[in-house]
């Protein structure tokens, strides 16, 4: 990242990303490099969650707050927002693993390791209720969805921001599509 944040400075650039951390250190160094905005990891998150650990959330919730960027909570699952949220860890806005199931390995009986979402109907229904925007991530199931089918399905569904996945090996193709089916909500707001 600090390869990609320094060429980009070279050529006058001035990238804006919100940084993924695991903790006090990560979330310095997000500041130190530049970002907008810091997360507390997904994985990190779920495990606190999953353990009833309040306080080490809470803990550093409040260490990434104290760089004064915007703080976010990621999530692979949404019973980890649902576990903020029911114990006053209210971030500015979400990280959230959210992907269809229209793909093969999604149906086998057995878990695969490309998916993260299992109930992404029930996931979107409770997104709706939360007045903090939210950001998709991990939208293409380790590659197995169509990036443009994949990126509508979460915006279609609530997600403020979708994340460009890094199994998306067709970003040009990803943003093209993205930008004309954009097209017409432009020309509406422009009447």
């Amino acid at each position: 990242a600090a390869r990609i944040l320094d060429a980009a400075k070279r050529v006058g650039g001035k990238p804006s990303f919100f940084a993924n951390c695991a903790d006090e250190k990560d979330a310095a160094l997000a500041k130190a490099s530049g970002a907008v905005g810091a997360y507390v990891r997904p994985e990190k998150a779920d495990a606190l969650a999953k353990a009833g650990d309040k306080a080490a959330l809470a803990a550093l919730v409040a260490a990434l707050k104290a760089t004064g960027l915007k703080v976010g909570v990621g999530a692979e699952d949404v019973s980890t927002v649902k576990f903020c949220a029911a114990n006053g860890l209210v971030p500015d806005y979400w990280v959230l693993a959210f992907h269809s199931l229209d793909y093969p390995s999604a149906t086998l009986p057995q878990r695969c390791n490309n998916i993260w979402c299992t109930d992404p109907k029930g996931a979107a229904t409770y997104m709706k209720t939360r007045p903090e925007p939210w950001v998709a991530i991990r939208g293409l199931a380790g590659g197995a969805i169509d990036p443009a089918k994949a990126y509508a399905f979460a915006r279609e569904n609530g997600a403020a921001v979708v994340a460009i996945d890094l199994l998306d090996y067709r970003i040009v193709e990803t943003v093209n599509a993205i930008v004309k089916r954009n097209e017409p909500a432009k020309k509406e707001a422009k009447k």
